[in-house]
């Protein structure tokens, strides 16, 4: 019997639905404005987004019809990206009507045109979506080889928040295939990178799934501790979608822990949350969850009601894995019941399905009922036989080897955690003092810069100085020269009046000598 949820958050569709229930307003808006917008890849883009907001509001049927309409017109004028934007939407239509086959195809579609663009991007994103598609049919081989092509182109263009959530979806596939060391490995890789990001919605995403991957080995408080995380953040960003999970999840738990009434509350909680964001593939394993509670109870009649419910809506979108975990509930319900005839028909449908999906934990499950019914009807000899390849697949999936690299890979995780911490505090303690480097260069930088400019001054100052000096000279040369002229003109004259009044001198004495001889 399925106790934990094992359909994981598949949150990586393109466009996927955002379970916000205010579109209508913006719809109305985006329809009045297509009016009035001309045959262009503008007209495109609203067509597109009426779509994705008609999907988000849980519109499904106008949802396809402006996906259809936005490839029409895309078509009509050749505008290739439309297109394939056009077939992701149409796919995500045909995903959540469980039509995996058409969904398949309108994604292999847009493949073809992004490959053709060379639109790595939403290439990578197609090969997301397509591996989602494949897991949600339990088809794990190829969700695997998609994810695996996703995650390759992601890496190639350093899509950090992509590689995370590729390294998440590859993680479920481990899971499923019962390779639980590789499954923690890698939803801790993308743990590390989300806590890097510091993105706490995706986080809550990845504690789910390492307190799932911790559940099924056994390790219960672990996986408590992480359902716990995981609550607190969908409850903080009001994440309906995970919350639902959470619940589901926890619930679960409390089944293990035989508090059937807390386990009612949180399931039938979860299940109202399910069935109003349109999600058929938890819902339906939340019936069957529900039935196991019922059953446990002894309520049969609303055990048996729910698990064909969850039987019937697994059929119905062909969820081969859903499928076989409604058939071994419905197997465990009979043999309780004592009707051996219908548990037998329904453990042989699940061993079935469980081979066609090579889920281990299934096909385990369904010979330990083998087992059970081969012991009621006193068939031993089959019973020995069942119950050895009970053990070999029990074994395979809780071998010590296995459980051992799941410890270890969590003791890795949180050394190398431990080692990111530490790397940082240095990396912020060298960024502060290259940033005191930087600012101590500056102010250097700025003096020697001052001093320069001082020292040009100076030198300046110091010429014109000089010059000042040469010019004050040459004045001061000339004006000696200027005053030595002058002096000796002055001089000149001084010495022709000495000689003039010498010369009247000796003329008034000769006129006088004169006179007295003419006496």
């Amino acid at each position: 019997m399925k106790k934990i949820i094992y359909i994981f958050l598949i949150c990586s569709l393109q466009f996927t639905p955002s379970f916000c229930f205010s579109q209508t307003k913006k719809i109305d808006s985006l329809k009045t404005l297509l009016k009035s917008t001309k045959e262009d890849t503008n007209k495109v883009k609203i067509l597109i987004n009426i779509s994705t907001k008609s999907n988000n509001a849980g519109e499904r049927d106008s949802a396809l019809y402006y996906a259809n309409a936005a490839k029409k017109l895309s078509n009509t004028i050749n505008y290739k990206k439309g297109i394939a934007l056009a077939l992701n939407n149409i796919a995500i239509f045909y995903y959540n009507q469980g039509d995996f086959k058409k969904s398949k195809e309108n994604y292999n579609a847009a493949i073809k045109i992004y490959g053709y663009l060379n639109d790595k991007r939403n290439l990578s994103q197609m090969y997301n979506n397509i591996g989602s598609t494949n897991l949600a049919e339990g088809d794990f081989y190829n969700a695997l080889n998609n994810f695996s092509a996703s995650l390759k182109i992601r890496e190639e263009i350093k899509d950090q928040p992509a590689c995370a959530e590729s390294y998440l979806n590859i993680s479920q596939i481990y899971f499923f295939l019962g390779n639980y060391s590789e499954s923690l490995k890698k939803a801790l890789s993308s743990l590390t990178i989300r806590e890097q990001l510091k993105d706490s919605v995706e986080m809550g995403m990845v504690y789910n799934t390492l307190a799932i991957i911790n559940a099924e080995q056994g390790n219960n408080q672990k996986s408590l501790d992480y359902f716990l995380d995981a609550l607190k953040i969908n409850k903080k960003y009001n994440n309906e979608y995970g919350l639902a999970q959470n619940l589901t999840n926890i619930g679960n738990i409390y089944s293990i822990l035989k508090n059937y009434d807390k386990a009612l509350s949180y399931l039938t909680y979860a299940l109202e949350l399910e069935k109003k964001v349109g999600n058929k593939n938890s819902s339906a394993n939340l019936y069957g969850n529900l039935g196991i509670v019922y059953l446990q109870l002894g309520n049969y009649n609303e055990a048996l009601k729910y698990q064909l419910t969850s039987f019937n809506i697994s059929q119905e979108i062909n969820d081969k894995d859903g499928a076989t975990s409604a058939c071994l509930n419905l197997a465990s319900y009979y043999l309780q019941v004592k009707d051996n005839k219908l548990a037998q028909v329904y453990a042989t449908k699940a061993l079935t399905l469980s081979q066609q999906t090579h889920n281990i934990n299934n096909t385990k499950s369904a010979y330990k009922i083998f087992t059970s019914l081969d012991s009621l009807s006193n068939n031993f000899k089959m019973a020995f036989e069942h119950h050895k390849l009970f053990i070999i697949y029990r074994d395979s999936l809780f071998n010590e080897e296995n459980t051992k690299k799941g410890i270890q890979t969590q003791m890795q995780y949180e050394f190398n955690k431990k080692e990111i911490e530490s790397k940082l505090e240095q990396d912020k303690r060298d960024a502060i003092s290259k940033t005191e480097n930087k600012k101590q260069k500056i102010v250097l930088g700025l003096v020697l810069c001052v001093l320069i400019l001082v020292l040009i001054f100076a030198i300046y100052a110091y010429r014109s100085y000089l010059q000042k000096q040469k010019v004050n000279f040459s004045i001061q040369l000339q004006k000696d020269i200027i005053e030595e002229k002058q002096k000796e003109i002055l001089d000149s004259i001084h010495y022709a009046k000495r000689i003039q009044t010498t010369l009247l001198a000796s003329d008034k004495y000769i006129h006088k000598n004169l006179s007295r001889l003419k006496k």
